[in-house]
């Protein structure tokens, strides 16, 4: 597992996704873009790369969803 990953502060738990990919989920209070690229409250994403689940942590922005709150 990415230990840069985890160690990201936005970042709860992550877990294999496939054969070589990342499943983030994602701190209490924080989202990210869902599909369709809309803040849909998604709290957890699938990433193929280290490199491209710290792009999607970068746009990450606090969340304010019932669940959040």
């Amino acid at each position: 597992m990415s230990k840069t990953i985890k160690a990201h502060p936005k970042v709860d738990e992550v877990g294999p996704d496939g054969d070589d990919g990342y499943l983030v989920d994602l701190k209490n209070g924080w989202t990210c873009l869902g599909l369709g690229n809309e803040r849909d409250g998604c709290h957890c994403f699938g990433a193929a790369t280290v490199r491209e689940a710290l792009d999607i942590l970068r746009d990450a922005e606090q969340c304010v969803c019932p669940t959040c709150r």
